[in-house]
């Protein structure tokens, strides 16, 4: 199927000179299989078919059903987000209803979730057949074109005695009573969707965004650089006090989310996910006043015997003392202090294919780094390992406000200044000897003025373009003290 496969980056066939693919889909047996074994257990699964947004695959296996007149030809691999988005012809609408009935078939649960969240509106903007069907429809704007296509399906899945679920995206006027939000901006969704009478569920980023690391430790692995601890999900209080004594009622739950983009094995999902799903658990099931992180502490510690006993993955870095702050003259990326909060991710090198691989902490909307209180006295030096990643990142227009400094060379250099990123400049360390490698490459040491005392020290990197992405793997300050 055109949908279920997408290239897998880096691996390329030889024989054709082409991607490989990688991919695949659940049969409905598959699917009541899942629903069967869960049943046992208590757990309804709630499916989510997405829309109107996210329908890159969807629009590859049936491009006919796009706003776009060129469609993808392709499930595509970058991580972001796309524009491809569902039109409104009838025929679109008549495929989503056999959809959500299908999936009803399969999935007995009270809720169907429909998404909703991170629309793209611009095919929209740009088809004129989209400006008709909105004239024929009364959609007054590109924003009203969700919303319509929300309504028309949640007042679908009313009619067959389900309730729609989607992300605080699909929040507007008229949603039917019967629709549930889940807040995953903040908790402005589910005090917006409780004050109009909905049923809400908080899913809150980046609080339960369970792809951040759970540590600084070196063992964690990749995916979003900021650290969201055992601890900082223990003490979110899903009751916020904004919400009305009346409307508590409509907050239904709490939910811990686990994206994949950056983790690419079963083990490294059940790293992420444990122990922090037992935080999330006790949060839903525990009164406020019941709560006690020192006690929940002395109690999750007994958890890795039992997630040893059912051959469970988790992160072994919760139950380890952390790690001290760095302070001698050699800095991992990890141990680096990145510029700015942006979009903060802890990426994976993408080779060697097979095997090991570097791991980098980096801002895409800034990559810089700080090397914080530098012992300078001494030091003749700095060396510097670097690596690149392919920018496979879509993030619409805010790619136009990724600057770097002007490149003195045709690979670019890594600037070092002194105290700030605007500050003396001691160093420009040519990236050339790292520019036809695919690994992590140790450059020469380039000489610095002689310096005393101690200073923080701004990386950045000079570079021509945004392809390939720059990365720091360690800088380490070369003579001085030990």
């Amino acid at each position: 199927m055109a949908g279920a496969r997408r290239p897998r980056c880096a691996d390329i066939d030889p024989a054709t000179g082409k991607p490989r693919l990688y991919g695949g889909f659940y049969t409905q047996e598959d699917a009541k299989k899942i629903v069967a074994y869960a049943a046992a257990r208590g757990i309804t699964v709630v499916p989510e078919i997405e829309m109107p947004g996210h329908a890159s695959a969807l629009l590859t296996a049936y491009p006919q059903f796009g706003a776009s007149e060129h469609p993808p030809t392709a499930v595509p691999s970058d991580w972001g987000v796309y524009p491809n988005v569902l039109n409104l012809e009838r025929p679109t609408l008549a495929f989503l209803e056999d959809v959500l009935t299908e999936v009803m078939a399969i999935f007995p649960s009270p809720y169907i979730h429909v998404g909703g969240d991170e629309v793209d509106t611009s095919h929209w903007r740009a088809s004129a057949r989209i400006q008709e069907r909105m004239r024929e429809l009364g959609i007054a704007d590109v924003k009203g074109i969700q919303h319509w296509l929300t309504l028309r399906m949640a007042r679908y899945l009313e009619a067959s005695g389900r309730r729609l679920v989607g992300w605080d995206d699909i929040l507007g006027p008229d949603l039917p009573r019967s629709a549930v939000v889940m807040s995953w901006r903040g908790t402005r969704g589910a005090l917006a969707a409780a004050a109009q009478g909905h049923d809400s569920v908080l899913a809150v980023d980046p609080t339960l965004y369970f792809d951040h690391l759970q540590t600084n430790s070196p063992s964690e692995p990749p995916g979003r650089a900021s650290v969201i601890s055992l601890e900082d999900v223990y003490r979110f209080e899903p009751m916020r006090p904004e919400i009305p004594e009346e409307s508590r009622h409509h907050v239904l739950g709490l939910q811990g989310n686990l994206w994949t983009e950056h983790i690419r094995t079963e083990a490294r999902v059940g790293w992420m996910a444990f122990p922090r799903a037992a935080a999330v658990a006790e949060l839903g099931w525990t009164p406020p006043a019941r709560r006690d992180w020192y006690d929940f502490r002395r109690r999750v510690a007994a958890l890795p015997a039992f997630y040893n006993a059912l051959g469970m993955p988790y992160a072994k870095s919760a139950f380890e003392q952390a790690p001290l702050p760095a302070s001698g003259p050699l800095r991992t990326s990890r141990e680096l202090e990145l510029c700015s909060d942006k979009i903060p991710l802890a990426l994976e090198d993408d080779a060697p294919l097979e095997g090991p691989r570097a791991r980098f902490n980096v801002d895409i909307m800034n990559p810089c780094w700080l090397f914080r209180a530098a012992h300078l006295d001494g030091v003749r030096a700095i060396e510097a390992r670097v690596g690149q990643v392919p920018f496979n990142f879509q993030i619409g227009d805010d790619v136009n406000q990724i600057h770097f400094p002007r490149p003195r060379t045709l690979e670019g250099e890594l600037e070092v200044r002194r105290d700030n990123c605007g500050g003396t400049l001691l160093a420009r360390i040519p990236l050339e000897p790292a520019a036809r490698s695919e690994a992590v490459t140790t450059l020469p040491p380039e000489a610095i003025p002689e310096q005393t005392g101690i200073h923080d020290l701004c990386l950045r990197f000079a570079q021509p373009g945004l392809d390939p992405l720059w990365v720091i793997d360690s800088v380490r300050l070369v003579g001085g003290a030990r």
